[in-house]
């Protein structure tokens, strides 16, 4: 499951949203900002940390994300 979430930018919408992806016996996840004016990948931003589970890691990404959007 990912969650999504959406902001204005100058050059169009970006979506961002949160995916978890198992390595190493472990799970990390990844923050993918997307433009979807022109269809752009703008950024993808993984964990340093690794978690046991796919929800520990998917928990701590949407933690990453509402953080960072309180940033701006």
């Amino acid at each position: 499951m990912s969650s999504h979430k959406h902001a204005s930018s100058a050059s169009g919408k970006v979506r961002a949203s949160v995916h978890t992806a198992e390595h190493a016996g472990s799970y990390l996840w990844a923050i993918t900002l997307l433009d979807t004016q022109e269809n752009d990948v703008r950024r993808v931003l993984l964990s340093d940390d690794s978690f046991a589970t796919s929800a520990a890691a998917r928990d701590a990404g949407e933690a990453a994300l509402k953080g960072m959007s309180q940033d701006h």
